[in-house]
């Protein structure tokens, strides 16, 4: 007997193969891209953290533009003050963004962080989300 071609049973054998590898493959993806949205966005916060911080030392730096929330700087009317010294402070990460603390990481957060004047600069950033 001479064959050309396939049987329907070795055609639907190999249609079923592809369909639960390609099954396996779109969940491992999946889930691998919910575990790298997941770290993204952390590692985001850090960075925020990181530049909240770096605003509290210029805040606290008497060297600085925006020494005790100067009147004038884009700091004056964010900052809550206590003997002629700032107790802490609230941005945006639009503020930050255009001041030149952080770059494009606020194209994936949004939200705003306060700053305490402690003895290691706390930062809340439980109101920042991040996308």
């Amino acid at each position: 007997m001479n064959r050309k071609g396939f049987t329907l049973i070795e055609l639907l054998a190999v249609i079923l193969l592809l369909g639960i590898i390609g099954t396996l493959v779109t969940t491992t993806i999946l889930s691998n891209y919910d575990n790298v949205k997941k770290n993204l966005s952390e590692q985001e916060i850090k960075s925020i953290s990181e530049a909240l911080k770096l605003v509290a030392i210029d805040l606290s730096d008497s060297s600085s533009d925006i020494y005790n929330c100067k009147a004038g700087s884009w700091t004056s009317g964010k900052c809550k003050m206590n003997a002629g010294k700032w107790e802490s402070f609230s941005v945006t990460l639009e503020d930050l963004k255009n001041n030149k603390y952080l770059e494009d990481v606020s194209r994936h957060c949004s939200g705003n962080a306060i700053v305490n004047n402690d003895q290691l600069y706390s930062v809340d950033v439980s109101q920042i989300k991040c996308n």
